[in-house]
């Protein structure tokens, strides 16, 4: 005798948005916890930026490549 247990779908855990989440909020207590003043190196010149600012243009290009070439790949199988 098996008994059917009603499932909640709206208490479904996705686990992959809860590692995003931990993963931003670890890059903003990192970029918090930098923000004096770096060199950031071009291919002509030295420029002198906070830190934070470095770390959060970072994080967004990663980002965006990411999803391009997420988006690409995709594309490309179908």
């Amino acid at each position: 005798m098996t008994a059917n247990v009603p499932h909640d779908d709206r208490r479904k855990v996705n686990v992959k948005l809860i590692v995003i989440g931990v993963l931003v909020a670890l890059l903003v207590v990192f970029a918090l916890l930098n923000t004096h003043e770096v060199g950031v190196d071009w291919l002509f010149d030295t420029v002198s930026a906070p830190m934070i600012l470095v770390i959060a243009a970072s994080a967004a290009l990663g980002f965006v490549i990411g999803f391009v070439v997420r988006s690409h790949m995709a594309s490309r199988s179908h």
